[in-house]
């Protein structure tokens, strides 16, 4: 039987969590611009016709042409990560921080990239770099110069690219990928692994709907605002929301003219590295509600900075305006049985979905179980009980599973799980006994694979 090579390019995106989710993938002959373009139309019908906010991929051509003839409103970026490696082949030690006087280079060359916030704040810094190292002429930093519309982060500030710089999020599903899938099986074996790693991460999705159903968080201030947005937000967002409140207390308020034009100015210097010691400028407007940071962090992750968070306190604001609340980040309001719950709203028992429910359930189980074993995973007898009585448990689920497939619970299926067992016990002397470390739940020996794609779509 003829073997075709064939090109897998996978396809990711992130949840209302911030998590790394697969949208899906496809496989293609080659990497020319027609079978992107068929790639992407179709992945473009699977979302209801609509386009992405933006798109991440490294450099290649042809997809590129396609991202610009199917996703005609999406913002396309390249991935700086790449771009900088491309660099690095070219550049060798120039670039490296480590040569001798090189330190002071690096240094000014990252600022420049990662410290500008405007376009001409870039523009001011490139060229003061070139000047104090006299690399005006070098034909290396000219051409990533030419190409800075499509990575340098200044010109995306006011794009939506939540948390993104890179496909790094890809390239982590890629790796996952690799453990599962061998390269030499078939198409059908690729399909079989591939809904293993779905139904992975729809195990990770569920656990933080659970944790932020069930989990009570910890409050680090008395602000109100802290107490809105746990109702409001996923509580990973959530988190990232009480990063930001904490952060506003490395600043002070200086008013430009009143109310209206604020600089938002830090004591010393701010603990998160991308602010620095520099002074934002807030602009409000308190009868509109309307205020902007020159940061652009919310228009960046859809997340209030420290800076607006400060002029809030300032201005005695209480409450985080609705606008700044983003649904992408929200609690999901709750349909079920005619019921509808703002996403505002803390839920009730009675108004938490049947899915919800199971989401619940399943994390209190995995919590449970954690408690009774972990005391003794290093401890051989009590492995061996555990062992034995998973292995029992798994009989009566799957035989239930069984039963009830077809009339109460129907589709309901128990995978089926190996246990190691533990080897048998060492006759017991006076000396003291070791314990062995198992290794359960390792990948597949046949797997391995390294997708030829990595893009990174939301």
């Amino acid at each position: 039987m003829k073997k075709i090579l064939i090109i897998c390019i996978v396809l990711t995106g992130i949840d209302r969590n911030g998590i790394t989710i697969q949208l899906g993938c496809g496989f293609l002959r080659n990497e020319k611009t027609e079978g992107f373009v068929w790639l992407f139309t179709e992945f473009k019908k699977a979302m209801g016709g609509k386009d992405p906010a933006n798109i991440i991929t490294d450099q290649d051509i042809a997809m590129k042409a396609a991202i610009a003839e199917v996703f005609v409103s999406s913002v396309h970026r390249n991935c700086r990560w790449h771009i900088m490696e491309n660099a690095r082949k070219t550049m060798g030690a120039f670039l490296d921080s480590k040569g001798d006087g090189k330190q002071e280079l690096a240094d000014d060359f990252k600022d420049c990239i990662d410290n500008s916030f405007t376009p001409a704040e870039f523009e001011q810094k490139w060229q003061a770099f070139l000047d104090k190292y006299e690399l005006n002429n070098d034909e290396r930093f000219q051409h990533l110069y030419d190409m800075r519309h499509c990575w340098i982060p200044a010109y995306f500030m006011h794009c939506f690219f939540p948390f993104l710089q890179t496909t790094a999020r890809s390239e982590g599903f890629n790796a996952v990928l690799k453990r599962y899938v061998n390269p030499k099986n078939s198409i059908l074996n690729f399909v079989q692994q591939y809904k293993k790693i779905q139904q992975r991460i729809f195990s990770k999705q569920d656990l933080q709907e659970a944790a932020t159903a069930t989990k009570v968080p910890r409050y680090l201030t008395g602000h109100p605002m802290e107490h809105q947005m746990k109702k409001a937000y996923t509580r990973r967002l959530f988190n990232v929301f009480q990063h930001e409140l904490q952060l506003s207390s490395s600043y002070y308020v200086v008013r430009v003219e009143g109310d209206d034009l604020i600089d938002v100015v830090p004591y010393r210097r701010c603990p998160d590295l991308l602010y620095g010691t520099r002074t934002f400028r807030v602009t409000s407007s308190r009868v509109e509600g309307l205020y902007s940071c020159t940061c652009c962090k919310f228009e960046r992750d859809g997340v209030l900075c420290c800076h607006i968070l400060k002029v809030f306190d300032a201005l005695a604001v209480r409450e985080v305006p609705d606008r700044y609340i983003l649904p992408r980040w929200s609690v999901e309001p709750v349909v079920d049985s005619g019921v509808e719950v703002a996403a505002n709203e803390p839920l009730q028992e009675a108004q938490i979905t049947d899915h919800g429910k199971h989401v619940i359930r399943y994390s209190r189980m995995c919590t449970n179980f954690n408690k009774i074993v972990r005391p003794f995973m290093a401890d051989d007898e009590g492995y061996g009980i555990v062992s034995k009585q998973v292995s029992a448990l798994q009989s009566k689920l799957v035989a239930l599973g069984k039963r009830r497939a077809s009339s109460v619970l129907p589709g309901l299926e128990c995978e089926q799980v190996d246990i190691e067992q533990p080897a048998a016990p060492r006759p017991q002397n006076k000396s003291r006994k070791k314990t062995s470390s198992s290794t359960g739940g390792g990948g597949d020996p046949n797997l391995s694979q390294q997708p030829n794609g990595a893009y990174c779509l939301n």
